[in-house]
């Protein structure tokens, strides 16, 4: 009997240890999966020049945003000017780092919880929810921040962006707003 009850706990012991491999080896497999669905919206939701968030992502907060009941929501659309005149004196080159300068003027602007993204070839866009902020103010600290950026990688043309400002009607109807855009 105590041979039969070592032989038993041998088979229980032999049975865990193989189902701890299993599930570990399970576990490690989902953990893979997740990272690699990560790496995926990434790469989905990323824009490749800036690493500002894209289009893509953009609709998709759009459609959260109509689904929300916000009170306060400011939406600033973003337009590069004389992008192509640069291209065309100085290369593509150069104005990829027009944008991507931007990008970083963006990102400085305007807080992470803040959505930014680069929507076209020379047009972004921020929305600012649930908090007022003195737009005119970020947009004039943007302007300098563009122009020393540049400066000090002397570059050579009139850089600068126009930028239009959607704000939520008197009655406060953020969908309105978001609905324009």
């Amino acid at each position: 009997t105590a041979v039969v009850n070592i032989g038993i706990m041998l088979i229980a012991i032999t049975l865990l240890l193989v189902s701890m491999i299993y599930y570990s080896y399970r576990i490690r497999e989902y953990m893979d999966r997740i990272a690699d669905d990560k790496i995926l919206a990434t790469l989905a939701y990323t824009d490749p020049l800036t690493g500002i968030m894209n289009r893509t992502k953009y609709e998709e907060v759009i459609k959260e945003l109509k689904a929300q009941n916000l009170k306060v929501c400011t939406v600033i659309e973003f337009d590069l000017n004389n992008l192509k005149v640069i291209n065309d004196k100085n290369g593509h080159e150069a104005g990829d780092e027009y944008i991507k300068a931007f990008s970083k003027v963006l990102r400085i602007g305007f807080e992470e919880e803040e959505f930014i993204g680069r929507i076209g070839g020379d047009e972004f866009i921020a929305i600012i929810k649930n908090k007022h902020i003195d737009v005119e103010s970020v947009i004039d600290m943007m302007q300098g921040l563009l122009k020393d950026s540049m400066k000090r990688k002397h570059f050579i043309g009139n850089v600068s962006f126009a930028y239009g400002i959607a704000k939520p009607a008197v009655d406060g109807n953020v969908l309105r707003v978001i609905t324009r855009i």
